[in-house]
């Protein structure tokens, strides 16, 4: 039951990324080089970060951390796969488009607007660093997904700027700079915590599925011993497959108790 209910799951995640990521390819289309303006680049960081989430669901399958389900579950592995590549491919080509119309307003248009749009993103992305670090595996993934894409955008804006540096708006950049700097370390030091969280939410999976087998192997061997029809001559043989039984219930306790210890 609990591994249908995962396949389920799992499947609508695939089947509602599916849909938003059709949803970003069509308001990809909209966006043009020649339409490039404060609007259109807000609005492909809206879709930058609904794309990051999306990745965070479609790259952790749905297993609820139960060692009895499979790895990955679901009805048809190739939808998934097909899934992951349209995502790359509709989050690289956004980003290379959030990259062009911004780099054409500092070069072409108002320096005041590149200003405004680097202003908003050191906001979007302070806003982000004051949320509680997470302690769900799906969340560490998305929000380590987030920092990185905000890091991106706010080293971009840096560097489109530094590049051209406008005599008349100096001191703005250089403050600029030092304030995108400080939130550019706080967003490295956010992701390496991150990164531990995630790092022990996968070796608690992996200690599950090591307790798991050994659970299934000591059942299999204790249905072999088939003690419900033993003769006189088999009770020897018998008492010695037990006692090797036995002396495997220390390794499996210790596995427990490293487990319990992680959670």
């Amino acid at each position: 039951a609990k591994q249908q209910a995962a396949v389920v799951e799992n499947n609508n995640i695939v089947s509602q990324a599916t849909s938003l990521l059709s949803d970003s390819e069509r308001a990809l289309v909209a966006v043009t080089d020649s339409s490039a303006g404060e609007e259109q680049v807000l609005s492909l960081q809206g879709q930058l970060e609904g794309l990051c989430k999306v990745e965070s669901g479609l790259s952790q399958p749905q297993r609820m951390f139960d060692s009895s389900l499979p790895v990955v579950a679901y009805e048809d592995d190739t939808a998934m796969v097909t899934t992951m590549r349209q995502w790359q491919s509709v989050f690289d080509d956004t980003l290379q488009k959030y990259h062009r119309l911004q780099a054409n307003i500092a070069q072409h248009q108002d320096k005041q607007t590149a200003l405004k749009l680097w202003q908003s993103n050191m906001d979007l992305a302070s806003s982000n660093l004051s949320t509680q670090v997470s302690e769900s595996y799906s969340q560490i993934s998305e929000q380590i997904g987030l920092g990185i894409l905000h890091r991106t955008l706010l080293t971009n804006h840096q560097q489109q700027l530094m590049l051209r540096k406008p005599s008349q708006f100096e001191d703005i950049i250089t403050n600029y700079t030092q304030r995108s700097q400080e939130i550019i370390d706080q967003i490295d030091n956010r992701n390496l915590i991150l990164s531990n969280r995630q790092m022990l939410w996968n070796n608690l999976s992996l200690d599950q599925q090591r307790l798991a087998n050994w659970l299934r192997d000591m059942e299999k061997e204790k249905q072999m011993l088939n003690l419900k029809h033993v003769t006189v001559k088999q009770i020897m043989g018998l008492i010695v497959k037990i006692e090797k039984l036995l002396e495997k219930i220390p390794h499996g306790e210790k596995m427990h108790q490293q487990l319990v210890s992680l959670q």
